[in-house]
């Protein structure tokens, strides 16, 4: 049911148009893996040393609209999860971080 990244960081799109996406770096991808973590991963990657709480929520807004048009809300809301959030305090800062689980919670 779809190929999750596994290593979805931004670092590893490369925009060319604003409506084409190309995904690099893909050796760690497989078939029905964990979409939560790849979404945690990239959203919160994106986020990382950010403490602008404006950014966060447009980053974070724009991913899940994005998301919304092909996948499923109890998705999103699962990559707010603890296992995956705690992962990322050393380099999101605390209320950045609380800004998006709450966001991704309410998709």
């Amino acid at each position: 049911e779809g190929i999750c990244l596994v290593d979805s960081k931004p670092q590893n799109m490369l925009i060319k148009k604003p409506n084409q996406i190309y995904i690099t770096d893909l050796e760690q991808a497989r078939m029905n893996g964990d979409k939560s973590w790849d979404i945690a991963l990239f959203i919160f990657y994106a986020l990382k040393f950010n403490i602008d709480r404006k950014r966060t929520e447009d980053i974070v807004n724009s991913f899940i609209d994005g998301y919304l048009e092909i996948g499923d809300k109890d998705t999103i809301r699962s990559s707010a999860c603890s296992r995956y959030t705690r992962i990322f305090l050393p380099i999101v800062p605390i209320n950045t971080l609380k800004t998006a689980i709450n966001l991704l919670r309410r998709a």
